[in-house]
C-alpha cells in the first residue's frame, strides 16, 4: 500500500503532464515493480498498480494525503478483522484444507520480467485510459481498473473475473438507487443500502457477488451523495467498457488457457493421466 500510494505521489509532481501520460508512466512504473516481487506474493501484482494511480486521480497529490490514504486503508483492514473475530460463530471452526493443484517452480526476476502475459498487460493497462477516453467513457478510470484488475493469463480466469465484477456491480447499484430516489441522503439512508444490498444478494443467493456488491453500494451512495443519480449508470457503462475491453484482450492478443498451459508443463512426466493430476487440470481451467 505505502509502495503504489508513494509511487504515484512521488511522480505526479515530476511528471508535469497530462493525465493520459502521467498515467501510462505511473503505471509502467508500477507494473514494473509489481512483477518483481516473487511469485508467492503475486495477489499484489493487482493492487500495486491501482494504489499507483489513486494520487494521479485528486487535485491533492501531497504527502499528507497519501498518508491519509494509507491510514484510512490500514484502518479498514484492522476493524475488518476485528469484526470478522468479534462475530464469529461457535461452531465455525477452521476450514478444512483443500486440495490444491501443484505449484509451478518458483522463477527468477529475469524469467518474470519475460513472461509475454506480462508484457501484454503492461501495454494494455498504460493505454487503458486512454481507450477509455477514445470511446467516450465519462470515468475512464473505471476501463483502466477493468484492464489492470479482470486482465489475467488465461482466458477462463479473465472471464470468471469479469462475470463477478459485473454481476457484482449490476447488484450492488440497485439499492442505492432505490434508497436514494425514495428517502433522499442520510446515515439512515446509508444503512439502509449497505443492509439491503446484503439482503437483496443473500435472498438472490447470490454470495459470490456479495463482496463487489457492497463495494458498488458503498462507492456510489457514500462518495458520490447527490450526484449518485448521475454516477451509476456512468460507472455501470464505464465498467462494462472495461470488462469488454479485457475480454477482447484476452481473446485476441496471445489467448492462452490454463489448462493447455498445465499439459504442456506435464507432458513429459509419466503422472500426467493420473487420476490426480486429472483433477488438478480442471481446477485450473476452472
Amino acid at each position: 500500500c505505502a509502495l503504489g500510494l508513494g509511487l504515484g505521489t512521488l511522480l505526479k509532481p515530476l511528471l508535469e503532464a497530462p493525465v493520459l501520460w502521467a498515467f501510462a508512466v505511473v503505471t509502467l512504473l508500477a507494473q514494473l515493480l509489481a512483477q518483481l516481487l516473487p511469485d508467492k506474493l503475486a495477489m499484489l501484482r493487482t493492487v500495486l498498480p491501482v494504489l499507483a494511480v489513486l494520487p494521479l486521480l485528486g487535485s491533492n497529490s501531497t504527502w499528507l494525503a497519501a498518508w491519509h490514504q494509507l491510514l484510512a486503508i490500514l484502518t479498514g483492514l484492522a476493524v475488518a478483522v476485528a469484526l470478522t473475530a468479534a462475530f464469529r460463530l461457535p461452531g465455525d471452526g477452521p476450514a478444512e484444507p483443500e486440495a490444491k493443484p501443484p505449484s509451478p517452480p518458483a522463477r527468477s526476476a529475469a524469467q518474470r520480467l519475460a513472461d509475454p502475459y506480462f508484457w501484454r498487460k503492461v501495454v494494455a493497462s498504460t493505454l487503458a485510459l486512454a481507450v477509455g477516453q477514445g470511446l467516450g467513457a465519462v470515468n475512464p478510470k473505471y476501463v483502466y481498473f477493468g484492464v489492470v484488475l479482470l486482465l489475467n493469463d488465461s482466458i477462463g480466469a479473465t472471464m470468471a473475473r469479469v462475470r463477478d465484477r459485473m454481476a457484482g456491480v449490476s447488484l450492488g447499484v440497485l439499492m442505492p438507487l432505490l434508497v436514494f430516489n425514495t428517502i433522499g441522503m442520510g446515515n439512515l439512508a446509508t444503512a439502509l443500502v449497505m443492509g439491503g444490498t446484503a439482503a437483496l444478494v443473500s435472498a438472490l443467493r447470490c454470495d459470490t457477488y456479495l463482496r463487489t456488491a457492497l463495494i458498488s453500494s458503498g462507492v456510489a451512495f457514500i462518495g458520490y451523495g447527490p450526484l449518485v443519480a448521475w454516477y451509476i449508470p456512468h460507472r455501470w457503462i464505464d465498467y462494462l467498457m472495461g470488462c469488454g475491453l479485457a475480454l477482447a484482450i484476452g481473446l485476441l492478443l496471445f489467448p492462452s488457457s490454463a489448462l493447455r498451459r498445465f499439459q504442456r508443463s506435464e507432458e513429459h512426466t509419466s503422472e500426467l493421466q493420473s487420476p490426480c493430476n486429472l483433477v488438478c487440470r480442471l481446477l485450473l481451467e476452472k
